[in-house]
């Protein structure tokens, strides 16, 4: 299972911002967000959640995508519990998330 670290460069500020893409399995991936701003972010991780050693307690939604090739971003909380719970057959799904920091490997 491999995690994906990109470099985001917003043009608004221009600081960097890292962000993780990880697949997620079927069924419930056991993140629990709220709106942080305007953006859905991890609040509560469960400890049965697959994603534990993933994304942590801060990391913001970037991108959901799916499948099919669809890219959802943009969304509130409530859209994006929605569309998780949707697509939660979906074994080829994807989670991109800003992460807020990293333990030191």
């Amino acid at each position: 299972e491999t995690l994906n670290i990109h470099i985001h460069f917003s043009s608004s500020d221009m600081t960097t911002i890292p962000t993780a893409e990880a697949p997620l399995p079927m069924g419930k991936i056991g993140l629990l967000f709220e709106t942080d701003g305007n953006v859905p972010t991890i609040v509560d991780i469960l400890p049965d959640s697959p994603l534990i050693d993933t994304f942590e307690i801060g990391d913001s939604f970037e991108m959901l995508t799916l499948g099919s090739g669809v890219m959802i971003e943009d969304l509130e909380t409530r859209e994006l519990v929605e569309y998780l719970q949707k697509t939660s057959n979906d074994p080829e799904r994807k989670l991109k998330m800003c992460i807020v920091r990293r333990r030191e490997e």
